[in-house]
């Protein structure tokens, strides 16, 4: 059960911080900025936090 938790945390927060990187870079293209102000790191890393946050709240949720 946390392993299927996990995964559906892992592929939740992947496409949502993959969005939402496409989404910022989009909106610095149009307001004139270069790409170059956003790399792979930022993603990464709010995947990762995402993640995490994503994890907690399901496990919570499931404990209830």
């Amino acid at each position: 059960m946390t392993m299927s938790l996990r995964l559906n945390s892992v592929f939740n927060s992947f496409f949502a911080g993959i969005i939402l990187h496409i989404f910022y870079v989009s909106i610095d293209l149009f307001s004139g900025g270069s790409i170059e102000s956003y790399n792979s790191l930022y993603a990464t890393n709010f995947i990762l936090i995402l993640h995490v946050f994503n994890c907690y709240r399901t496990k919570k949720r499931v404990n209830e």
